[in-house]
């Protein structure tokens, strides 16, 4: 029987800072991020992603890699800072080695943009460094993180452009609806969905939605009485819904506790949706609303 968890990839946003709307716990400690991606690890996760603007999570995810003694068997994925300079190979090689020595590693399994406006550099200095990059063996695979699907398709025609991060679930199926997930697979390209529960808005009550995100709760609400309606979990529905987009697909999905990761990592081996239940969700939310589906566009109190 396949380990279905080796589709999930662990965020470690939570790992380096306090992240996420439904974020109760805070930061974990070293110890508790440790157990955190020893609990991913057992069960088969062997994806980790990272960036370098999430606090200090390079550091931690390198340190809890490195006691475990799984160092040189992880596939780290990072990204590279929000606010490169795309036109100065130099100073992209300097955040590359920078990276590597916080997480200590040798070479990074994938390297993304943090922005997808810097796509348009892609075509110069900054795809001419990343495949000098991959040459001198400091990253295996370089792509880009999007929020839009426009820049995904555009993406997927850039030459040594190998993996591609993008937003999904089950209120947001922009990229579905624009055939990125097709694209990927005729170009050969390895994508990570990410915001699977967007942010953890998806499980929340609508009382706490309510209180933190207004905003959201007719969707939020809709999304209770649908599972209701057909018997189901909440958040299994969401996994299980992020799992049906594509089977190629690899969910990131990051955790403040050992529990959550064990959660996830049970839940996605229940077996898969029926394709018709998607639909019906489909017809019974069919919009993807902007403010809803764009944590940079909720009020402060909602995104922090």
């Amino acid at each position: 029987m396949a380990n279905n968890a080796t589709r999930l990839v662990l965020g470690t946003a939570q790992l380096g800072m306090p992240y996420g709307i439904a974020n109760v716990a805070g930061q974990p400690d070293l110890s508790e991020a440790t157990q955190i991606i020893s609990t991913a690890w057992a069960a088969g996760v062997r994806h980790l992603d990272t960036a370098q603007a999430y606090g200090v999570s390079e550091m931690v995810l390198g340190q809890a890699l490195r006691a475990l003694g799984v160092i040189n068997e992880a596939r780290v994925i990072t990204k590279l800072p929000p606010t490169l300079e795309t036109g100065d190979g130099d100073i992209l090689l300097a955040h590359l080695r920078s990276s590597l020595a916080r997480l200590g590693l040798k070479q990074l399994w994938g390297v993304l943009l943090h922005r997808e406006e810097q796509l348009d550099d892609w075509n110069g200095v900054l795809g001419q460094t990343l495949a000098r990059a991959k040459r001198d063996g400091l990253i295996v695979r370089a792509g880009v993180s999007v929020y839009s699907p426009s820049r995904a398709l555009q993406a997927l025609e850039l030459d040594g452009l190998d993996i591609l991060q993008v937003p999904a679930n089950v209120f947001d199926r922009r990229v579905v609806r624009a055939g990125v997930f097709t694209e990927a697979t005729r170009r050969g390209a390895q994508v990570f969905v990410r915001s699977v529960y967007l942010q953890g808005l998806a499980l929340l009550s609508p009382d706490r939605v309510a209180q933190v995100a207004p905003f959201a709760v007719p969707a939020v609400q809709r999304l209770v009485e649908f599972c209701r309606a057909h018997g189901l979990d909440r958040q299994q529905f969401a996994l299980g819904y992020a799992l049906a987009l594509n089977p190629q697909a690899l969910m990131v999905i990051g955790a403040e506790t050992p529990s959550q990761v064990a959660d996830n990592c049970r839940r996605v081996q229940e077996p898969p949706l029926p394709a018709t239940l998607c639909r019906q969700w489909d017809e019974a939310w069919p919009k993807d609303i902007e403010p809803l589906i764009n944590p940079s566009r909720w009020p402060s109190r909602a995104a922090a």
